[in-house]
């Protein structure tokens, strides 16, 4: 007991400690207090980056609104900030050298959740200027796998994938463009949500791709992420009231992958047909052959004249010299090289987005035809090494960044929902699996997916000793 009242678990749900507050069962700043030692861990796997942002005085803040009868809907839910989304008044870094004095106004995002009540408990690390899908930034360092140390935690919202899973906070708001909410959320063993395209506003965060770039959410579970987009949308999920029976769920056996990961799949598919679900197999070949035909072509080019305009108006500098300043290898490379003759040339860009693009679109619309969603593993490996550039797939060698996202990029490119979902552990690791849904249908997959959740085993939760243990 503390102060009269019960010890509180971090890795309950958020919801469950809102439902707390508002009972007096506790005030934020016990909440606040005694998220120390998930907090503590966070840092450990260098998660958060240096910088104060007065939580307790929130937390006192949202107490003494609770006390005079204007709490939020979210009063008290603590919430950790990816660096490259703004908050006002705090350097907006995108963990880069080059922003360490960047300062832009917080979105609309943000204003929501604080007119909401949510505390800000910190800014997470993230893979540098969120182009990346591992986390480990030369800048920042590395952040480490909750449950292995040697291993990363996914990205580029890496920082903020940990400050959950550990409990240093219940959601965390993140971008994704081609997998940044879904791929950490696997690797941590927690939940992450990427909304349609412009479901959220497109502001108040340092802008990559524009075609794909989305505010997310990452949680411990999924009636969280409800709870947040309820408020960001005003517009409520209803839960669903006949279960899985009947749904019809698009299944997708993408080659190649990990026959440990493709293994645990097929034992997730039969524990949805023991409670109804209807399995019908699709084929994504097409969907991949198009994302493929202009995805990376699209992020790239729109990546290069966002950091062009950032590089200008922030900085004074060029491309090239803001290329320059890039402190990890990968991102730098990638970025230099659009200030090369050999740049993607805008006629190339028009027929990706304007040719390309719908044919995606229209493959997109073929798989979902006549299915409530579709299902895959969310990554077709478990979190490589740090450092590891090179991973085996199922038999088949490929860089990271590509094997990592390669069933997160063409939905991303085509502006679909979709959520991340713990489904257990594959040797020792996290993965997670994927439910996709129809453009504009967010609260009907968010809805689909906490039943999901439910007939799934209990997601996997990491404590510091298995980590090191693992490292021994």
């Amino acid at each position: 007991m503390t102060g009269g009242r019960t010890m509180l678990d971090l890795q309950l749900s958020g919801s469950a400690m809102l439902a707390r507050l508002a009972a007096r069962q506790c005030d934020a700043r016990q909440w606040l207090n005694e998220t120390w030692k998930g907090r503590e861990w966070a840092d450990a796997l260098n998660a958060f980056l240096p910088l104060d942002l007065d939580a307790k005085a929130q937390a006192t803040a949202s107490d003494a609104r609770r006390e005079s009868g204007r709490a939020g809907p979210l009063e008290g839910l603590l919430v950790s900030i990816k660096d490259n989304v703004a908050l006002d008044g705090s350097p907006t870094t995108g963990s880069s050298p080059l922003l360490q004095d960047y300062r832009v106004p917080g979105g609309p995002v943000i204003a929501r959740l604080r007119d909401s009540g949510a505390i800000f408990v910190g800014k997470t690390n993230l893979h540098e200027l969120a182009f990346g899908i591992t986390g480990d930034n030369a800048f920042t360092g590395p952040v480490l796998n909750p449950f292995d140390h040697t291993r990363v935690a996914g990205g580029s919202s890496s920082g903020a994938a940990i400050s959950v899973a550990t409990g240093a906070c219940a959601v965390a708001i993140v971008t994704d463009t081609g997998g940044s909410a879904r791929v950490p959320a696997a690797f941590c063993g927690i939940a992450g949500f990427r909304p349609t395209t412009g479901r959220y506003p497109a502001s108040g965060y340092l802008p990559l791709s524009p075609s794909r770039d989305t505010i997310g959410v990452l949680a411990r579970h999924v009636e969280d992420i409800r709870e947040v987009d309820a408020v960001l949308t005003d517009e409520r999920s209803k839960a669903r009231t006949a279960g899985l029976a009947g749904v019809r769920l698009g299944v997708v056996r993408a080659t190649p992958m990990d026959p440990a990961i493709a293994h645990r799949f097929e034992q997730i598919l039969s524990t949805l047909t023991a409670v109804g679900v209807e399995l019908v197999p699709v084929d994504i070949t097409p969907a991949i052959a198009a994302d493929d035909a202009c995805g990376f072509l699209i992020a790239v080019y729109e990546t290069a004249r966002s950091m062009e305009t950032l590089a200008k108006e922030a900085l004074g500098l060029t491309l090239a010299e803001f290329a320059d300043g890039i402190a990890s290898p990968d991102v730098r490379t990638l970025i230099a090289s659009q200030a090369t003759p050999d740049a993607i040339r805008p006629n190339a860009y028009r027929d990706a987005i304007e040719i390309q693009l719908p044919r995606l679109q229209k493959a997109y619309a073929g798989l979902l035809s006549g299915v409530d969603a579709l299902i895959h593993p969310t990554a077709p490996v478990i979190a490589p090494r740090i450092g590891q550039s090179m991973v085996d797939v199922g038999g088949t060698t490929m860089p990271a960044f590509p094997a990592c996202s390669m069933l997160t990029r063409p939905d991303s490119m085509a502006g679909l929902p979709s959520i991340s979902l713990p489904a257990g552990l594959v040797n020792d690791m996290p993965i997670g699996i994927q439910l996709t849904g129809k453009p504009g249908q967010d609260a009907a997959l968010l809805a689909l997916a906490e039943d999901v959740e439910r007939a799934l085993p209990p997601r996997p939760i990491a404590a510091p000793h298995h980590a090191a243990a693992r490292e021994n």
